[in-house]
């Protein structure tokens, strides 16, 4: 067998372009070669390509215009720009990453990705969503400095693994009149202060997850009354807070209603 040659044994100087390409193999198992575009191959060579990210965004797949950019058509379409990077967080604020939505289609699957997501703000949680379906992770909060999470696509779901916190802090959101409860309200406190007697409504509790709870607090002088938009009972001694700074904790099983707390 011939002695294999190396860049090195050329006398001129190599100008690589974008529509050049190696060969090798895509699988370990033998299955036959594949051409591999260096245009593709872009995303697999730095070791630690690190983005800052500074507010709420979504993440890009590939980068602007890099598809058009592809001379030859019959190519299949460059690996995520996602794959193999480091986001570093740095903001004042809380930040919401949302991960792209992965669909399949006749012509292209979804890509296989993994990149880390670290969070280096000084006082601010990270919180990971994707635009659709669900994040399987014991967690989605990224909460204090220096917490970090891989997160990885695996052809079907987004998953993930790390210094996730199961939970978020407590929010506080006021209200001055008559409100319908929503699944972004989970786990808030309201804050009722509203100038006449008021309702709190409830749609059908086989909209949300089990367990999923919110808090109401009467800051007024005027009564609010717990009411469910299907008129379906709510499993509770009674349904009014008729005092100033009266409280309840709102949830669901995903079937029924239940509340608790100065209920009168």
């Amino acid at each position: 067998m011939g002695k294999k040659k190396t860049f090195n044994d050329f006398e001129v100087r190599l100008r690589p372009k974008a529509s050049d390409y190696l060969v090798g193999f895509d699988a370990p198992d033998m299955g036959g070669e594949k051409k591999f575009p260096l245009a593709h191959l872009k995303n697999f060579i730095d070791s630690a390509d690190i983005t800052n990210i500074t507010e709420s965004m979504q993440l890009p797949l590939n980068q602007p215009g890099e598809q058009e950019k592809a001379t030859d058509k019959a190519l299949p379409p460059p690996p995520p720009f996602l794959n193999g990077k480091i986001f570093h967080v740095k903001s004042d604020n809380e930040v919401t990453v949302t991960l792209p939505p992965m669909v399949e289609s006749d012509s292209v699957k979804p890509p296989l990705v993994r990149f880390t997501l670290v969070n280096l703000s000084e006082n601010a949680p990270v919180n990971i969503e994707p635009k659709t379906g669900k994040l399987h992770a014991h967690g989605s909060v990224l909460r204090d400095t220096y917490d970090t999470a891989i997160i990885y696509f695996d052809g079907f779901k987004w998953y993930g693994y790390g210094d996730f916190d199961r939970k978020a802090a407590l929010s506080i959101k006021r209200v001055e009149d008559t409100y319908t409860f929503s699944s972004l309200d989970g786990g808030k406190l309201l804050h009722f202060y509203p100038s006449e007697n008021t309702k709190v409504f409830l749609p059908p509790a086989s909209n949300f997850t089990s367990g999923t709870q919110f808090y109401v607090y009467n800051f007024s002088d005027h009564v609010l009354e717990l009411s469910t938009l299907d008129n379906s009972d709510i499993m509770s001694r009674a349904i009014f807070l008729r005092r100033k700074y009266d409280d309840a904790v709102v949830y669901t099983d995903g079937t029924s209603w239940f509340a608790t707390g100065d209920l009168s």
